[in-house]
Protein backbone atom coordinates (compact mmCIF):
# COMPACT_ATOMS: atom_id res chain seq x y z
CA UNK A 1 0.00 0.00 0.00
CA UNK A 2 1.23 3.31 -1.07
CA UNK A 3 1.87 5.99 1.67
CA UNK A 4 0.70 9.21 1.78
CA UNK A 5 3.23 11.77 2.52
CA UNK A 6 2.25 15.56 3.06
CA UNK A 7 4.79 18.29 1.80
CA UNK A 8 5.82 21.14 3.47
CA UNK A 9 3.73 23.71 1.43
CA UNK A 10 0.57 21.22 1.97
CA UNK A 11 0.98 21.00 5.87
CA UNK A 12 1.66 25.25 5.59
CA UNK A 13 -1.87 25.15 3.97
CA UNK A 14 -3.48 23.46 6.65
CA UNK A 15 -2.18 24.37 9.64
CA UNK A 16 -2.57 28.41 8.03
CA UNK A 17 -6.54 27.53 7.33
CA UNK A 18 -7.15 25.79 10.30
CA UNK A 19 -5.61 27.63 12.93
CA UNK A 20 -7.39 31.14 11.57
CA UNK A 21 -10.76 29.19 11.58
CA UNK A 22 -10.02 27.97 14.47
CA UNK A 23 -10.04 31.27 15.94
CA UNK A 24 -12.90 32.35 14.21
CA UNK A 25 -14.87 29.67 15.67
CA UNK A 26 -13.76 30.51 19.21
CA UNK A 27 -14.30 34.18 18.20
CA UNK A 28 -18.10 32.92 17.41
CA UNK A 29 -18.46 30.89 20.48
CA UNK A 30 -17.26 33.87 22.83
CA UNK A 31 -19.61 36.57 21.60
CA UNK A 32 -22.57 34.25 21.45
CA UNK A 33 -22.27 32.59 24.32
CA UNK A 34 -21.09 35.61 26.77
CA UNK A 35 -21.59 38.43 24.82
CA UNK A 36 -25.07 36.91 23.56
CA UNK A 37 -24.26 38.32 19.99
CA UNK A 38 -26.19 37.07 17.18
CA UNK A 39 -24.97 33.95 15.66
CA UNK A 40 -26.47 34.56 11.89
CA UNK A 41 -24.34 38.07 12.74
CA UNK A 42 -21.25 36.49 14.16
CA UNK A 43 -20.54 33.56 11.60
CA UNK A 44 -19.92 35.20 8.20
CA UNK A 45 -18.22 38.50 10.31
CA UNK A 46 -15.61 35.81 12.34
CA UNK A 47 -14.77 34.01 9.04
CA UNK A 48 -14.34 36.94 6.87
CA UNK A 49 -11.88 38.08 9.76
CA UNK A 50 -10.15 34.87 9.52
CA UNK A 51 -10.33 35.03 5.45
CA UNK A 52 -8.50 38.65 6.08
CA UNK A 53 -6.21 37.00 8.12
CA UNK A 54 -5.13 34.41 6.00
CA UNK A 55 -4.53 36.87 2.70
CA UNK A 56 -2.61 39.12 5.53
CA UNK A 57 -0.85 36.96 6.78
CA UNK A 58 0.27 34.93 4.03
CA UNK A 59 1.52 37.91 2.13
CA UNK A 60 3.28 39.50 4.76
CA UNK A 61 5.05 36.29 4.65
CA UNK A 62 5.71 36.46 0.73
CA UNK A 63 6.75 39.88 0.22
CA UNK A 64 8.51 40.75 3.64
CA UNK A 65 9.25 37.96 5.75
CA UNK A 66 12.73 36.38 3.81
CA UNK A 67 14.62 33.58 4.83
CA UNK A 68 17.26 35.45 5.59
CA UNK A 69 15.77 37.21 8.48
CA UNK A 70 16.17 33.87 10.57
CA UNK A 71 19.68 34.10 10.20
CA UNK A 72 19.59 37.67 12.40
CA UNK A 73 20.65 37.97 15.61
CA UNK A 74 17.72 37.00 18.30
CA UNK A 75 17.43 40.90 19.05
CA UNK A 76 16.59 41.50 15.08
CA UNK A 77 14.69 38.26 14.59
CA UNK A 78 12.11 39.14 18.27
CA UNK A 79 11.75 42.95 16.70
CA UNK A 80 10.97 41.33 13.25
CA UNK A 81 7.96 38.87 14.83
CA UNK A 82 6.67 42.54 16.76
CA UNK A 83 6.70 44.55 13.25
CA UNK A 84 4.78 40.96 12.02
CA UNK A 85 2.21 41.53 14.32
CA UNK A 86 1.84 45.09 13.71
CA UNK A 87 1.57 44.86 10.10
CA UNK A 88 -0.49 41.99 9.64
CA UNK A 89 -3.25 42.95 12.19
CA UNK A 90 -2.74 46.56 10.57
CA UNK A 91 -3.97 44.97 7.34
CA UNK A 92 -6.75 42.79 9.42
CA UNK A 93 -8.42 45.86 10.54
CA UNK A 94 -8.03 48.12 7.38
CA UNK A 95 -9.76 45.36 5.48
CA UNK A 96 -12.13 44.99 7.97
CA UNK A 97 -12.95 48.53 7.79
CA UNK A 98 -13.75 48.05 4.15
CA UNK A 99 -15.84 45.45 4.71
CA UNK A 100 -17.71 47.59 6.91
CA UNK A 101 -17.85 50.37 4.88
CA UNK A 102 -19.35 47.98 2.10
CA UNK A 103 -22.14 47.28 4.27
CA UNK A 104 -21.21 43.70 4.51
CA UNK A 105 -21.55 43.20 8.13
CA UNK A 106 -23.11 45.25 11.01
CA UNK A 107 -20.86 47.92 12.23
CA UNK A 108 -20.88 51.09 14.06
CA UNK A 109 -21.50 54.24 12.05
CA UNK A 110 -18.43 55.80 12.49
CA UNK A 111 -15.04 55.31 12.51
CA UNK A 112 -11.56 56.88 14.36
CA UNK A 113 -7.81 56.47 15.02
CA UNK A 114 -9.01 55.10 18.34
CA UNK A 115 -11.40 52.82 17.03
CA UNK A 116 -8.55 51.86 14.08
CA UNK A 117 -6.14 51.43 17.50
CA UNK A 118 -8.82 48.99 19.01
CA UNK A 119 -8.95 47.02 15.74
CA UNK A 120 -5.67 46.46 15.58
CA UNK A 121 -4.88 45.53 19.17
CA UNK A 122 -8.07 42.78 19.13
CA UNK A 123 -6.78 41.42 15.75
CA UNK A 124 -2.75 41.51 17.58
CA UNK A 125 -4.13 39.45 20.13
CA UNK A 126 -5.10 36.50 17.58
CA UNK A 127 -2.25 37.20 15.32
CA UNK A 128 0.53 37.06 18.05
CA UNK A 129 0.56 33.55 18.87
CA UNK A 130 0.43 32.22 15.52
CA UNK A 131 3.17 34.79 14.54
CA UNK A 132 5.49 33.50 17.74
CA UNK A 133 4.87 30.00 16.93
CA UNK A 134 5.53 30.75 13.46
CA UNK A 135 8.88 32.13 14.26
CA UNK A 136 10.00 29.45 17.37
CA UNK A 137 9.09 26.75 13.94
CA UNK A 138 11.59 28.39 11.46
CA UNK A 139 14.27 28.98 14.14
CA UNK A 140 14.15 25.22 15.20
CA UNK A 141 14.35 24.68 11.74
CA UNK A 142 17.27 26.51 10.97
CA UNK A 143 19.10 25.33 14.24
CA UNK A 144 17.99 21.84 12.94
CA UNK A 145 19.76 22.35 10.10
CA UNK A 146 23.07 23.79 11.03
CA UNK A 147 23.69 21.19 13.00
CA UNK A 148 23.20 18.61 10.60
CA UNK A 149 25.43 20.40 8.35
CA UNK A 150 27.77 20.29 11.54
CA UNK A 151 28.00 17.01 11.62
CA UNK A 152 27.97 16.57 8.30
CA UNK A 153 30.84 18.45 8.07
CA UNK A 154 32.44 17.00 11.38
CA UNK A 155 31.54 12.94 9.57
CA UNK A 156 33.80 14.07 6.37
CA UNK A 157 36.40 15.85 8.36
CA UNK A 158 37.02 12.62 10.37
CA UNK A 159 36.61 10.60 7.11
CA UNK A 160 39.47 12.83 5.23
CA UNK A 161 41.63 12.71 7.87
CA UNK A 162 41.40 9.17 8.36
CA UNK A 163 41.87 8.65 4.91
CA UNK A 164 45.08 10.55 5.13
CA UNK A 165 46.43 8.65 7.80
CA UNK A 166 45.69 5.69 6.54
CA UNK A 167 47.91 7.23 3.17
CA UNK A 168 50.74 8.24 5.58
CA UNK A 169 50.73 4.87 7.17
CA UNK A 170 51.04 2.78 3.74
CA UNK A 171 54.88 4.09 2.60
CA UNK A 172 55.64 4.05 6.36
CA UNK A 173 55.19 0.08 6.55
CA UNK A 174 56.54 -0.55 2.95
CA UNK A 175 59.52 1.21 4.00
CA UNK A 176 60.01 -1.17 7.08
CA UNK A 177 59.50 -3.86 4.83
CA UNK A 178 61.24 -3.22 1.68
CA UNK A 179 64.46 -2.75 4.10
CA UNK A 180 64.14 -5.90 5.65
CA UNK A 181 63.83 -7.61 2.42
CA UNK A 182 67.38 -5.72 1.04
CA UNK A 183 68.60 -6.92 4.06
CA UNK A 184 68.08 -10.37 3.41
CA UNK A 185 69.13 -10.06 -0.47
CA UNK A 186 72.90 -9.37 0.18
CA UNK A 187 73.41 -12.56 2.13
CA UNK A 188 70.55 -15.32 1.31
CA UNK A 189 68.76 -14.79 -2.26
CA UNK A 190 66.13 -17.74 -1.21
CA UNK A 191 65.06 -16.72 1.91
CA UNK A 192 64.46 -12.99 0.24
CA UNK A 193 62.64 -14.54 -2.65
CA UNK A 194 60.51 -16.25 0.02
CA UNK A 195 60.38 -12.62 1.99
CA UNK A 196 59.57 -11.07 -1.39
CA UNK A 197 56.11 -13.81 -2.11
CA UNK A 198 55.13 -12.48 1.58
CA UNK A 199 55.99 -9.14 0.92
CA UNK A 200 53.51 -9.33 -2.08
CA UNK A 201 50.61 -10.61 0.03
CA UNK A 202 51.57 -7.74 2.43
CA UNK A 203 51.45 -5.06 -0.54
CA UNK A 204 47.91 -6.42 -1.76
CA UNK A 205 46.70 -5.96 2.32
CA UNK A 206 48.27 -2.59 2.51
CA UNK A 207 46.99 -1.21 -0.85
CA UNK A 208 42.98 -3.13 -0.07
CA UNK A 209 42.94 -1.68 3.46
CA UNK A 210 43.04 1.89 2.46
CA UNK A 211 39.29 1.19 1.19
CA UNK A 212 38.28 -0.43 5.10
CA UNK A 213 37.06 1.16 8.09
CA UNK A 214 37.55 -1.99 9.78
CA UNK A 215 38.48 -6.05 9.69
CA UNK A 216 38.24 -8.94 11.63
CA UNK A 217 40.80 -9.36 14.28
CA UNK A 218 41.23 -12.60 12.54
CA UNK A 219 41.56 -11.25 9.35
CA UNK A 220 44.47 -8.46 10.88
CA UNK A 221 46.03 -11.64 12.72
CA UNK A 222 47.28 -13.01 9.40
CA UNK A 223 48.48 -9.80 7.96
CA UNK A 224 50.57 -9.56 11.05
CA UNK A 225 51.48 -13.30 10.68
CA UNK A 226 52.97 -12.35 7.36
CA UNK A 227 55.16 -9.65 8.56
CA UNK A 228 56.40 -11.55 11.04
CA UNK A 229 57.35 -13.63 9.22
CA UNK A 230 59.41 -11.80 6.85
CA UNK A 231 61.16 -10.88 10.01
CA UNK A 232 61.71 -14.12 11.03
CA UNK A 233 63.63 -14.71 8.24
CA UNK A 234 65.80 -11.67 8.28
CA UNK A 235 66.64 -12.17 12.49
CA UNK A 236 66.58 -15.82 11.88
CA UNK A 237 66.89 -16.88 15.78
CA UNK A 238 67.20 -13.47 17.03
CA UNK A 239 63.58 -13.73 17.04
CA UNK A 240 60.75 -15.49 18.68
CA UNK A 241 56.78 -14.39 18.40
CA UNK A 242 53.37 -16.33 19.26
CA UNK A 243 49.63 -15.28 19.28
CA UNK A 244 47.35 -15.69 22.14
CA UNK A 245 44.13 -15.16 20.31
CA UNK A 246 40.82 -15.50 22.13
CA UNK A 247 38.66 -17.54 20.18
CA UNK A 248 35.60 -15.02 21.11
CA UNK A 249 37.62 -11.93 19.39
CA UNK A 250 38.24 -13.62 16.22
CA UNK A 251 35.38 -11.56 14.71
CA UNK A 252 35.85 -8.76 16.37
CA UNK A 253 36.65 -5.36 14.74
CA UNK A 254 39.58 -3.94 14.47
CA UNK A 255 41.04 -0.78 12.29
CA UNK A 256 43.26 -2.64 10.08
CA UNK A 257 46.74 -2.63 10.44
CA UNK A 258 46.56 -0.94 13.78
CA UNK A 259 48.31 -4.35 15.30
CA UNK A 260 50.65 -4.60 12.12
CA UNK A 261 51.64 -1.22 12.81
CA UNK A 262 52.58 -2.13 16.78
CA UNK A 263 54.52 -5.63 15.40
CA UNK A 264 56.43 -2.97 13.24
CA UNK A 265 56.99 -0.50 16.19
CA UNK A 266 58.07 -3.58 18.08
CA UNK A 267 60.63 -5.22 15.60
CA UNK A 268 62.07 -1.71 15.08
CA UNK A 269 62.62 -0.36 18.77
CA UNK A 270 62.66 -3.53 20.83
CA UNK A 271 64.22 -6.76 18.80
CA UNK A 272 66.06 -5.18 16.08
CA UNK A 273 68.07 -2.88 19.01
CA UNK A 274 68.77 -6.45 21.13
CA UNK A 275 72.06 -8.24 20.35
CA UNK A 276 70.37 -11.97 20.80
CA UNK A 277 67.14 -10.59 19.31
CA UNK A 278 64.01 -11.21 21.69
CA UNK A 279 60.32 -12.57 21.99
CA UNK A 280 56.79 -10.61 20.49
CA UNK A 281 53.78 -12.21 21.64
CA UNK A 282 50.07 -10.73 20.74
CA UNK A 283 47.60 -11.49 22.83
CA UNK A 284 43.61 -10.39 22.61
CA UNK A 285 40.98 -10.95 25.19
CA UNK A 286 36.68 -9.81 25.32
CA UNK A 287 35.49 -8.97 28.58
CA UNK A 288 32.05 -8.06 28.51
CA UNK A 289 31.57 -5.61 25.44
CA UNK A 290 35.12 -4.47 25.30
CA UNK A 291 38.05 -5.87 23.89
CA UNK A 292 42.13 -5.89 24.71
CA UNK A 293 44.71 -6.59 22.36
CA UNK A 294 47.78 -6.78 23.98
CA UNK A 295 51.53 -6.50 21.95
CA UNK A 296 54.73 -7.47 24.29
CA UNK A 297 57.93 -7.02 22.99
CA UNK A 298 61.63 -7.66 24.66
CA UNK A 299 63.54 -4.29 25.10
CA UNK A 300 63.37 -1.19 26.97
CA UNK A 301 61.13 1.50 26.62
CA UNK A 302 62.85 4.74 25.52
CA UNK A 303 59.79 7.52 26.55
CA UNK A 304 56.82 7.30 28.00
CA UNK A 305 55.26 9.43 25.39
CA UNK A 306 53.78 8.54 22.28
CA UNK A 307 55.42 9.28 19.29
CA UNK A 308 56.57 8.53 15.76
CA UNK A 309 54.67 8.44 12.42
CA UNK A 310 53.29 5.19 13.63
CA UNK A 311 52.28 5.13 17.21
CA UNK A 312 50.73 8.74 16.62
CA UNK A 313 49.01 7.79 13.38
CA UNK A 314 47.17 4.86 15.87
CA UNK A 315 46.26 7.30 18.32
CA UNK A 316 44.60 9.66 15.97
CA UNK A 317 42.98 6.93 14.45
CA UNK A 318 41.16 5.51 17.50
CA UNK A 319 40.63 9.30 18.89
CA UNK A 320 38.63 9.71 15.13
CA UNK A 321 36.73 6.07 15.30
CA UNK A 322 35.93 6.36 19.07
CA UNK A 323 36.06 9.42 20.43
CA UNK A 324 37.30 9.05 23.85
CA UNK A 325 35.58 5.24 24.28
CA UNK A 326 39.36 3.76 24.09
CA UNK A 327 42.71 3.14 25.92
CA UNK A 328 46.05 3.24 24.03
CA UNK A 329 49.19 2.98 26.23
CA UNK A 330 52.77 1.89 26.13
CA UNK A 331 54.46 1.00 29.34
CA UNK A 332 57.53 -0.65 30.51
CA UNK A 333 56.03 -3.75 32.01
CA UNK A 334 58.95 -5.07 33.83
CA UNK A 335 62.78 -4.88 32.78
CA UNK A 336 63.14 -6.42 29.26
CA UNK A 337 59.80 -6.39 28.64
CA UNK A 338 57.65 -3.71 27.19
CA UNK A 339 53.87 -3.72 26.52
CA UNK A 340 51.42 -1.84 24.54
CA UNK A 341 47.89 -2.37 24.75
CA UNK A 342 44.28 -1.08 22.76
CA UNK A 343 41.39 -1.41 25.03
CA UNK A 344 38.11 -0.41 22.99
CA UNK A 345 34.34 -0.87 23.31
CA UNK A 346 32.81 -3.94 20.53
CA UNK A 347 29.55 -2.18 19.90
CA UNK A 348 31.08 1.53 18.05
CA UNK A 349 32.44 -0.93 15.88
CA UNK A 350 29.56 -3.75 15.07
CA UNK A 351 28.75 -1.69 12.78
CA UNK A 352 31.58 -0.81 10.75
CA UNK A 353 31.76 -2.74 7.06
CA UNK A 354 34.63 -5.27 6.03
CA UNK A 355 35.73 -5.27 2.46
CA UNK A 356 38.74 -7.97 3.13
CA UNK A 357 38.54 -10.90 0.70
CA UNK A 358 39.90 -14.61 1.27
CA UNK A 359 39.81 -17.16 4.17
CA UNK A 360 42.49 -16.25 6.80
CA UNK A 361 43.47 -18.36 9.76
CA UNK A 362 44.96 -17.63 13.71
CA UNK A 363 48.70 -18.94 13.52
CA UNK A 364 50.11 -20.63 16.47
CA UNK A 365 52.91 -19.97 18.45
CA UNK A 366 56.88 -20.15 16.72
Amino acid sequence: MRKFHLTKKQIYWILHITGWSGMAIAAILNNVIVVNSSLATQVPKQFIGALIGIIASHAYKLLVLKPAVFNLSPYKIVLHAVVAVIVISSLMALFSNFVVLLEFIDAPQYFSFFGFLIWVINFGIFVAPWVILYFIYKIFERNKRIMEQKMELQILTQVTELELLKTQLNPHFLFNALNSVKALIQFNNRLAAEALNKLGELLHFSLSYQKMQAISLKEEIAEVDKYLTIEKIRFGERLHYEFDIAQETFEAKVPPAIILTLAENAIKHGIAQLENGGLIRIESTCQGNWITVKVYNSGELKTKKINGIGLINIQKRLENLFGSSFEFKIKQLKEGLVEASIHYPLHLVSGLSTTAEGNTSIVRPI
